[in-house]
Order: C-alpha cells, then sequence, then structure tokens
C-alpha cells in the first residue's frame, strides 16, 4: 500500500472520529443551551394583573382563544430573527401540560385553532366550553421589528377585530376567569386590561424557542415571576411624542423629546399622560391580595 494511501485512510478515520466527538458535543450543547433559553425566557417575562389570584393555573380547567396561541412571536426581524431547531407555543406546551394532568385543557377548541388559526368561535361555542372550565385565556401576539414598528392601527397597535369580538364575548361569557397573555416584542395599546371582568395579564414580549413552556411553567406556578417592566405602555399611541404628526410611522422620526425617550418622558415632562401600563410594574406570586 503506498504511503499517500495509508495517510488518506487514516485521515478519514480521524475526520470519522472527529465528526462523531463533535455530534456528541453539539447534542450536548443543544439540550443545555435549551434548558439556558427557557429560564431566560421564564426571568424576562411580566406578570402585570393578577385579581382574585386567579394564577397559578396548576389543576385548572382552561380554554384557549385567540390566533396568538397558534401564531406564536419567538422573534422579530433583524437582530432579533434567529432560526432555531424548534419553537413551543404556548398552546404546545399547554396541550403537554395536559396530557400530564397538571392542567385539564378544551380539546374541541384546541382543534378548531390548530385547524384554522383565525378562528373566531361563537358566543354559544364559548358558553359551552364555559360549562367544563373555569379559565379562558386569550393569546395576542405581535410581530415588529427594525424599520418595521406596529402603527396605530387594528392589528398592530390595537387590537384586531377578531381579537375585539372574542374578548367582547368572553366578558359577556360564563367563564369566571379571564387571562390574557401578550406575546409581543413590541409596546401595544393595553387599556382594554384595565377591564375588571379580566382577571390577570401575562407579557411574554419575545421569549424564543422555549417560549411557551416558560409561559407554561408560570402560568402554572411551576416558577415565579421575577421581572419588572423597563418601559412605559402608553395607552393611546398619540401618547407617545414620537407618534404623533404624519412621520410617526415611516422610516425616519423625529425623537423631538430629546434625551427623554420612553419611560424618562412620561416620568419627566410635566403634562405627559399614561393611562395605562407604567415602567417598573411587575407582580410575582407573593404579592397576593386575600380574597373575600
Amino acid at each position: 500500500m503506498r504511503r499517500d494511501q495509508v495517510t488518506a485512510g487514516l485521515v478519514a478515520v480521524l475526520f470519522a472520529m472527529s465528526g462523531v466527538v463533535h455530534a456528541a458535543r453539539a447534542e450536548y450543547a443543544f439540550t443545555e443551551n435549551a434548558a439556558v433559553a427557557r429560564r431566560i425566557a421564564t426571568e424576562g417575562m411580566v406578570l402585570l394583573k393578577n385579581e382574585r389570584n386567579v394564577l397559578p393555573l396548576a389543576g385548572k380547567k382552561i380554554a384557549f382563544f385567540g390566533a396568538g396561541q397558534v401564531k406564536y412571536c419567538g422573534g422579530g426581524d433583524g437582530s432579533s430573527l434567529v432560526k432555531t431547531a424548534y419553537t413551543i407555543s404556548i398552546l404546545d406546551a399547554f396541550v403537554e401540560l395536559a396530557a400530564q394532568r397538571v392542567v385539564t385543557v378544551d380539546q374541541e377548541m384546541v382543534a378548531k385553532y390548530q385547524k384554522n388559526a383565525k378562528y373566531v368561535p361563537t358566543m354559544e361555542e364559548i358558553n359551552r366550553s364555559a360549562k367544563k372550565h373555569q379559565t379562558a385565556i386569550l393569546v395576542i401576539s405581535r410581530d415588529s421589528g427594525e424599520g418595521r414598528d406596529l402603527v396605530p392601527q387594528k392589528g398592530h397597535f390595537y387590537l384586531t377585530d377578531a381579537e375585539e369580538v372574542i374578548l367582547a364575548r368572553l366578558k359577556r361569557s360564563d367563564f369566571k376567569e379571564i387571562v390574557v397573555v401578550v406575546n409581543s416584542g413590541s409596546l401595544i395599546s393595553l387599556n382594554f386590561t384595565q377591564d375588571p371582568r379580566i382577571n390577570a395579564v401575562v407579557l411574554t414580549w419575545l421569549p424564543g424557542m422555549e417560549g411557551g413552556a416558560a409561559a407554561a411553567d408560570l402560568l402554572t406556578g411551576k416558577k415565579n415571576f421575577s421581572d419588572k417592566l423597563a418601559d412605559t405602555f402608553a395607552g393611546e399611541y398619540a401618547d407617545y411624542p414620537a407618534g404623533r404628526g404624519d412621520a410617526a410611522c415611516g422610516l425616519n422620526v423625529n425623537y423631538d423629546e430629546g434625551i427623554f425617550v420612553g419611560y424618562r418622558y412620561f416620568e419627566t415632562i410635566p403634562g405627559a399622560t399614561c393611562n395605562s401600563v407604567a415602567a417598573s410594574a411587575g407582580l410575582n406570586y407573593l404579592d397576593f391580595k386575600p380574597v373575600k
């Protein structure tokens, strides 16, 4: 056998061995990194409201509504656009928890949304679900990115027509509890969450590939909330100085407030109004009130 043949054979063996080692390391790193991603996502979510201590959900019978449960946003555009091996939506996570009997999920409603994410249940269907389930969860998702801000329109900064219809029907329904989960990386109007009929509100932001599992950990009480808001959610788009005028939604936006961007404007400038959720808001399961 010639020397070059021997060398080629040894190189082939070394490459094969290297592939096995690298594959093993990649598998280990993948599992480890997935756990880290789940933990980070958990630590970034914010509990904005929890009236009557309706959360956590462990042991409860729940029903999911809204396109957001299926159209999950793990990341946005630009620097937040990351291609992952998989993504776990909130619905995925809760279907698995239902199989483990941690919660009970309305499987009939699940099937309807898996078939058509834009499904809008009738009042009769909602009340039929409410007879067997105590808690309704409306999931709202928004996607955005650099150069593609949400605009003051329905389906962007404000609720879609379908979300408004579903929410109105839920508030008139026989459900004892209503929870809203907002899956968005951009600020949206949260005025609707001030309605006393809505008991709990959770903000997940854009939580990555393990985000649904992370949200489920928090919603069921396996983990506790720990984060606070770093932004102020104004009730109306025009409450933000940069949101006023014709150029508000263009690629070039004038920040007339100067250095007082975001929460600084609402906390510093006299007359600035914020009718929604202020920066530093954030609850956890130790912030409970006695239920009468």
